[in-house]
């Protein structure tokens, strides 16, 4: 069970035999997903959620900022499935602390932002012992969640990143308004 587990990832962690992502990996929008970066992240000492969120948000990768990972559709999970083939739980930026039951992600740009899509343990989340407030990723085959204490156990954490939408210039729309009425003014009247 779970002690056997734990037993496990204590050893893989002493004989460094954890695998360790080089660089995020991108969801690419041509294989439909979001062109988001994901990196898993395995650090035991960040077994605390809010720690995991702290070191998520100070990781950077081409001038991206990441965050504890926001998983919005079955095929995201999918994706980042792949990326932990061991099923190692990782913390991921889902909490119910603000309103129990009401589950949002919280560490993404512009959040909190409600959780929609849903892949919950059979049972979960289940605020076992009141104070199960925050999600972690794994539990489960298929990369099941489920709701723990802030220090729940953690093999690490998924850090995501977000290209920023390129803003249009402020001038970019009186541009094509006065190029619009300059090509009406130009039009040849008929008689």
């Amino acid at each position: 069970g779970m002690a056997l587990f734990r037993t496990f990832v204590t050893a893989a962690f002493m004989l460094g035999a954890v695998p360790a992502l080089a660089v995020p990996v991108q969801w690419e929008v041509s294989a439909g997903g979001n062109g988001h970066w994901y990196e898993i992240i395995f650090d035991q000492p960040t077994a605390v959620w809010d720690v995991a969120a702290a070191s998520a948000a100070a990781q950077t990768y081409d001038g991206m900022t990441g965050y504890l990972a926001t998983i919005t559709s079955a095929a995201e999970q999918m994706f980042l499935n792949s990326l932990n083939p061991s099923n190692f739980l990782m913390w991921l930026g889902g909490t119910d602390v603000a309103a129990e039951g009401t589950w949002m992600w919280v560490t993404e740009p512009g959040g909190p932002i409600p959780v929609t899509y849903t892949n919950w343990a059979s049972g979960e989340p289940n605020n076992c012992c009141g104070g199960e407030n925050y999600m972690h990723g794994w539990w489960g085959p298929d990369g099941q969640w489920n709701d723990i204490f802030p220090n729940g156990y953690t093999a690490g954490y998924v850090v995501e990143y977000s290209p920023a939408a390129v803003p249009l210039p402020a001038s970019l729309p009186l541009l094509l308004a006065g190029i619009s009425v300059l090509a009406f003014a130009r039009r040849p009247r008929r008689a």
